[in-house]
């Protein structure tokens, strides 16, 4: 099946059903949850750990989060470096990205600076890439990787409004990824 079809298909299965209200209903209690939280929480990855950062209700995946891969520090400029993984819980979809966060010092301010999400294997990211695919390939043999350009598709859902893939399959409310760099139609596989 096409991606595009297997994602259209568990759209019209999960949201114009309203399955995904069973799904919220009972998610800290399902055997998906808790067997994510077994396998993706302080887990030694690559030169990090990675730590289960799934909260919220409202979130119809799961993520895990490897924090500070690579931190660069002066007197007024940090840059931290972070690697997600996400879970869907509608069907077996999955992605991943890296984040680099800046962050400026003036006087005893610490300003944010715009996040920048990583699509595809660079920089420090590179290892985390290869080895988030065999991850997820052990514990969900049958999974399908959703690369940026996925991620971004818009679907209609009554009651709901637009929504994007990302939104509908890992997390509602998620600021889109406004600043990227990378290959868009990346895929491991």
């Amino acid at each position: 099946m096409k991606l595009f079809n297997k994602i259209e298909k568990a759209v019209e299965e999960t949201y114009f059903t309203q399955k995904y209200l069973e799904i919220l209903v009972d998610k800290y209690k399902s055997t998906q949850y808790l067997k994510w939280s077994e396998q993706f929480n302080d887990i030694e990855f690559v030169d990090s750990k990675l730590v289960n950062i799934t909260t919220g209700s409202s979130n119809l995946g799961f993520g895990c989060r490897a924090y500070n891969i690579t931190e660069i520090k002066t007197d007024q400029v940090l840059v931290n470096h972070h690697f997600v993984i996400k879970k869907s819980m509608i069907s077996d979809f999955v992605t991943f990205y890296g984040v680099i966060e800046y962050y400026t010092h003036y006087k005893d301010e610490k300003i944010s600076g715009p996040k920048l999400y990583v699509l595809s294997p660079l920089g420090p990211f590179v290892e985390y890439f290869k080895e988030a695919w065999k991850l997820m390939k052990f514990h969900y043999p049958n999974c399908t990787y959703l690369h940026y350009t996925a991620l971004n598709l818009e679907f209609e859902i009554p009651n709901l409004q637009k929504k994007t893939v990302l939104e509908l399959f890992f997390r509602k409310g998620f600021e889109p990824f406004l600043n990227v760099v990378g290959e868009s139609y990346y895929r491991p596989e």
